[in-house]
């Protein structure tokens, strides 16, 4: 599949003014398309559409917005921000049999002179098959090109629209036109949602995680394996249905160094996050990804902060845990590199609340090098599963009596020949009037059950104070 894009309007719109605008562009472009389809044979192609418009909140837009499946993401430096609604078009698992497929796909729909054209979506954390009710929306693998968005970056702000065309063009044109007419021009900020917390359940409950760590613990001194991840659920029941977007606002203004994404497959349930990790980037035929583990509060004055986090640097526990997800990311970056670049020593991450051991890895990648091969390698990493993979999946699966669902698995977005993937921690999943919030805790020899709870308990916690805020 080929893409077409018309220029960009140069002239900076209203929204109202927008809209008009992409129905004349989407119509442009589509007369050149069908000139084209005479001379030559065209299948499909994505044409995208774009209008200058004048600066908004991109949350803000998406949250006035009424259609749905709605994605949001921004990068880690800001410099990237896009909310998209409706589907132009949607890839999921049980079209396919297996991953590979699914991503070998995308690329192929995709055309490499188009990079802003990309599919945004996830996968489940080990591709089983989704049991539990709160995540069945989501899927195995579920990846959109969204119908609408809304872009920012350095250069603007930007209303785009998406549109497949193909043989089957004309009876879904309608629809498009439909759907940006209903898109809401008048942007306004929801006041803010005072909910009541009925009730908190935690799986497992400290007493079971203190037992099951100590297993776990036991497991690796009998040299089962070097290190296993524990997670922990705990799930809120408000009297009213939680607003994915009011909260993830909320969530985004205490979470610097963070990427932060959501995922509405459908009315009433979302999945979002601010996390720190990227699983790794690929621009220009480089690939960026780093090593993050160990963790600590921020100080409450800079001679604390620093004093805690030149603690967590001489950590014996958080230096063993941290250099086995190093090795493995080296390891699985070696294949697909002409040569490592990587930092000369471990520097402190530091987010708003918490701090943790970094270290970044880079190379040039050798030739057309499929984005399956790459994620397969690297998914998943120690910091978010243990080491050796395989045994600590057992282990997961032995250990842990709830769906991991997208917690803790990649998500991101693909483009031709770009990705960028992070790993879903520091997440939470809204559905209906509950939110499950998830979070883990590496478990090596010298863990201490009791400490890896109250780690558990700290990153949990922050949301807890946000939705009580």
């Amino acid at each position: 599949m080929a893409s077409s894009t018309p220029p960009t309007q140069s002239k900076i719109s209203t929204f109202y003014q927008a809209k008009l605008g992409l129905r004349e562009q989407i119509e442009r472009g589509l007369a050149l398309l069908r000139t084209s389809h005479i001379q030559k044979e065209i299948q499909e192609q994505v044409l995208r559409v774009e209008v200058l418009v004048e600066n908004v909140d991109v949350l803000t837009w998406l949250n006035s917005q009424k259609e749905h499946p709605k994605i949001y993401w921004r990068s880690r430096d800001t410099s990237f921000e896009v909310a998209g609604i409706g589907s132009a078009l949607t890839i999921r698992k049980n079209d396919f049999r297996h991953i590979r497929e699914v991503m070998e796909r995308m690329q192929s729909l995709l055309d490499r002179k188009e990079r802003d054209i990309r599919f945004y979506g996830g996968f489940s954390f080990n591709d089983d098959v989704i049991n539990e009710n709160r995540w069945k929306p989501f899927g195995q693998t579920h990846f959109i090109i969204p119908q609408f968005e809304l872009v920012k970056t350095a250069k603007g702000v930007s209303l785009a629209c998406n549109f497949l065309y193909n043989n089957d063009y004309q009876n879904r044109l309608q629809e498009v036109y439909e759907s940006l007419s209903q898109l809401v021009t008048d942007i306004t900020v929801d006041g803010v949602q005072h909910n009541t917390y009925l009730f908190r359940e935690d799986v497992p409950t400290k007493e079971s995680w203190l037992q099951t760590t100590e297993s776990a613990i036991n497991d690796i001194k009998n040299g089962d394996y070097d290190k296993v991840v524990l997670s922990r659920r705990s799930t809120i029941e408000m009297a009213e249905s939680v607003k994915p977007i009011g909260f993830l606002s909320r969530l985004r203004q205490y979470s610097n160094n963070t990427f932060n994404f959501c995922f509405q497959p459908e009315s009433g349930f979302a999945f979002l996050g601010a996390s720190p990790e990227r699983l790794f980037r690929i621009i220009n035929n480089k690939i960026d990804t780093e090593a993050i583990a160990g963790t600590r509060i921020r100080g409450k004055s800079n001679a604390e902060d620093d004093w805690i986090g030149q603690e967590l640097l001489k950590s014996e526990k958080d230096i063993l845990e941290h250099k086995v997800v190093m090795d493995m990311i080296e390891e699985s970056l070696f294949p697909f590199v002409e040569a490592i670049q990587k930092d000369d020593s471990v520097s402190l991450l530091k987010l708003t609340h918490l701090q943790h051991l970094n270290f970044r890895f880079s190379g040039e990648l050798k030739g057309d090098i499929s984005f399956y091969e790459i994620l397969k390698s690297f998914h998943p990493t120690p910091a978010i599963a243990g080491y050796p993979k395989h045994l600590s999946l057992s282990a997961i699966q032995k250990y842990e009596a709830f769906e991991r669902g997208w917690f803790s698995a990649p998500i991101g977005w693909i483009s031709h020949d770009s990705a960028e993937f992070v790993v879903a921690i520091r997440s939470a999943l809204i559905y209906e009037n509950k939110i499950s919030l998830y979070a883990g805790a590496g478990i090596n020899a010298g863990s201490d059950p009791g400490k890896e709870w109250q780690e558990v308990e700290d990153k949990i916690s922050r949301y807890l104070k946000l939705l009580e805020s």
